[in-house]
């Protein structure tokens, strides 16, 4: 199997000797940065931030179904997500409760396996340098400590992908029947637990196939059926009992990743698909693996393209590719076809390569990344401290961010930083006999979630969203009308509304026209609420607002 083991003498002539950090350094350095990288993790998860958008979506599953449900019905609110990493979020909630700390243990679970599991992996892969970068760079990237305290099953698919790596150094040189079975058991269950996988052992049962036929092993071709055959099986079985029959409205998806560009161009048409195509490398050094230095802001661009460093990881994974197809060929194919076969898939829309969804292949490049900077800082070993430089150079931007988010928590997360529940506890502690308490159609998956989590102690009017019963503007603020008429009665109103997110899941964009195209309604929508009284108290937070009416004056 090609795979690095590395001698305790030929460490020790890649370090340079005494001019840079030893072996025994590094491996200090590696197990510092998983501490860093549990306690960024549970000091996140401790904080317990409020629920955003997607997870309050997938969470409102957890609360009305039950584990047989989960199996046999499609989630609320359009929301997918793998079988077993279902199951694992029932069982928590069941044991401990439905609040998020109970929803997100699995992920957090998930985030500190990913760590123990990916040292491993890289020990065999890389030398103690490599090491300290991949760890480094997995404990550190504000992406993974987010994902790892997310209700979402991204986290998990993570860890597949190193768990699918980890059970490939530990059988693929196997021969014993035994052993063979045991692989392809391994495989065939994390299948349950990651959509993405079928990516990663497809491209690892590919790529060691076409290593065994190059190298005219037959009787291993044979022997490696065994595995490769019982992860097809598992994976056909889960598609149609588990996926197949839940899916929902995918028309809407493809839409909706289509317009955010989720889609990959293949074969590119136009030089705008060239391009776009180029910049695909550079993307991912931000999302998913947080490698820009995203923690300081420089307004010239050239300068801030240098500031951030983007260059520097690019030559390490590229300098990793070139190092493995040279020497390694088996797994220059092992860590690049996952990647091919994604973007296979997405140019013919079967799987949008975007954002969230490629953080799965995070630990094949974040390897081929720490390959590349330990075979090019080798080179300049006889010059003191070149190595460690380049080492923090590679680590300072997700170093960096990921502490500027612990000095400032409404940082974590970016644009996903949610603040729903400061509001609907807002209104529990204010609420009185006699109020009302109005949510408004485009936050009403919030109210759901809090009000069976939390309990809140009012039952609040749901609005109607009258979008599709209503032809214009003018129509639709008449029927808005009818809910603001129904609230006169009462003495005091809490308004509660999403601020800029003003559509629904499954809405496509741009449908209905005149809604999207009169950027004035929201405005006047709230007019008319206005209308109702005079304001008597407010919470205007980043996402939502909270508005007291008093209709007694």
């Amino acid at each position: 199997m090609e795979i690095t083991t590395p001698a305790p003498e030929r460490e020790s002539r890649l370090s340079g000797g005494s001019l840079t950090l030893s072996p025994a350094n590094y491996r200090v350095l590696t197990y510092t940065l998983i501490a860093a990288g549990v306690f960024l993790r549970l000091f996140h998860y401790f904080y317990n931030r409020s629920l955003w958008t997607d997870e309050m979506y997938l969470s409102l599953s957890f609360l009305e179904m039950d584990f047989v449900e989960l199996a046999t019905e499609p989630l609320v609110y359009q929301q997918k997500a793998p079988i077993g990493f279902l199951w694992l979020v029932e069982l928590a909630v069941v044991l401990f409760g439905d609040g998020e700390m109970a929803l997100r243990l699995v992920p957090l679970l998930a985030g500190i396996a990913s760590l123990y599991f990916f040292k491993k992996v890289a020990d065999r892969f890389l030398t103690p340098a490599g090491i300290a970068a991949a760890v480094g760079i997995l404990a550190l990237a504000p992406n993974f400590v987010y994902h790892s305290v997310e209700i979402k099953q991204y986290g998990v698919e993570l860890l597949v992908t190193i768990l699918v790596l980890y059970f490939y150094v530990k059988y693929a040189h196997r021969k014993k029947i035994s052993h063979l079975l045991a692989w392809g058991v391994a495989g065939a269950l994390l299948i349950w637990f990651s959509y993405s996988s079928i990516f990663v052992l497809t491209g690892m049962a590919l790529a060691i196939t076409l290593n065994n036929l190059f190298r005219r092993k037959w009787k291993q071709t044979g022997l490696q059926i065994i595995p490769f055959s019982m992860w097809m099986i598992s994976f056909i079985l889960n598609f149609f009992l588990f996926t197949y029959n839940k899916t929902t409205n995918s028309g809407w998806l493809i839409d909706w990743f289509t317009i955010r560009l989720g889609y990959i161009p293949l074969p590119p048409k136009s030089f705008a698909d060239v391009s776009f195509l180029v910049q695909i490398p550079y993307k991912m050094l931000f999302y998913p693996l947080g490698l820009l230095w995203e923690f300081i802001t420089i307004e010239n661009g050239a300068l801030r393209v240098i500031a951030r460093m983007g260059a520097v990881p690019l030559i390490f994974w590229a300098a990793g590719l070139v190092f493995y197809f040279r020497r390694k060929r088996v797994v220059f194919m092992i860590l690049l076809f996952p990647m091919l076969l994604a973007l296979l898939a997405s140019a013919v829309k079967q799987y949008p390569f975007y954002e969230r969804l490629t953080l799965f292949l995070a630990p094949l490049i974040i390897i081929l990344i720490a390959k590349g900077f330990e075979t090019l800082s080798t080179r300049f070993s006889r010059y003191a401290l070149v190595q460690p430089a380049l080492l923090c150079l590679l680590l300072i931007g997700p170093l960096g961010t990921s502490a500027a988010q612990l000095a400032d928590t409404h940082l974590f997360g970016g644009y996903k930083r949610s603040y729903q529940r400061d509001c609907w506890l807002y209104v529990n502690q204010r609420f009185q006999p006699g109020d009302a308490v109005y949510v408004y159609w485009n936050i009403r998956y919030g109210y759901l979630f809090y009000k069976k989590s939390y309990d809140l102690k009012y039952d609040a009017v749901i609005g109607n969203d009258y979008r599709r019963d209503s032809r214009n503007a003018q129509d639709y603020l008449h029927n808005i009308q009818k809910d603001i008429n129904g609230l006169k009665r009462y003495r005091r109103v809490w308004l509660v509304y999403e601020k800029d997110y003003w559509v629904d899941i499954g809405d496509y964009d741009g449908v209905p026209n005149w809604y999207f195209k009169n950027y004035l309604l929201r405005e006047k929508v709230n007019e008319r609420f206005g209308a109702l009284g005079p304001q008597a108290d407010m919470l205007d937070t980043k996402q939502a607002r909270v508005v007291l009416l008093n209709l007694e004056d």
